[in-house]
């Protein structure tokens, strides 16, 4: 194993895997990119260009489902705006195979990398929105009528 097919493995099973359970759209990159990996271990072409554009027409048709949902993000159109760089290679006769090999590995890596940072920004918004609300109700803040509450409590008035 090469270590480019090594770190894209590491890549898609420490980010993509727990990406997929929080996000359509890289479980839809999970399933096309192993979909390529099982066709590369059953013919032994590493780089089925042809497979390449259902699996890019299965990933864009999840995207735009969630579009059409009202779900799709920044990172959505972000791999969205990648499929055309990598439509350039896929046509293009004037690149040898390793350098459109790697051109493509290198865009599918940031693909991977953009669903895995709106998997963790999906996480991280509730966790983040919870603090601000437990911080805006410490008694340090008189605008939330903590402190008076529990200066009344002292009191004897509740």
């Amino acid at each position: 194993m090469s270590w480019q097919a090594g770190l894209m493995l590491a890549v898609v099973l420490l980010v993509g895997v727990p990406s997929a359970w929080r996000n359509v759209t890289a479980a839809a990159l999970v399933i096309s990119w192993s979909s390529a990996e099982v066709l590369w271990l059953v013919t032994g072409d590493n780089l089925p260009l042809m497979h390449y554009w259902f699996a890019d027409f299965f990933v864009m048709l999840i995207v735009c489902a969630k579009a059409w949902a009202n779900k799709a993000t920044r990172w959505d159109v972000a791999i969205m705006l990648i499929f055309p760089m990598a439509w350039l290679y896929y046509l293009d006769q004037e690149i040898g195979a390793f350098h459109k090999w790697m051109a493509l590995w290198f865009l599918v890596l940031a693909q991977f990398a953009l669903a895995g940072a709106d998997s963790f920004f999906q996480w991280l918004d509730p966790r983040k929105a919870n603090a601000l609300a437990t911080a805006d109700d410490s008694p340090d803040n008189p605008s939330s009528g903590v402190e008076y509450r529990w200066a009344w409590g002292r009191a004897g008035h509740v």
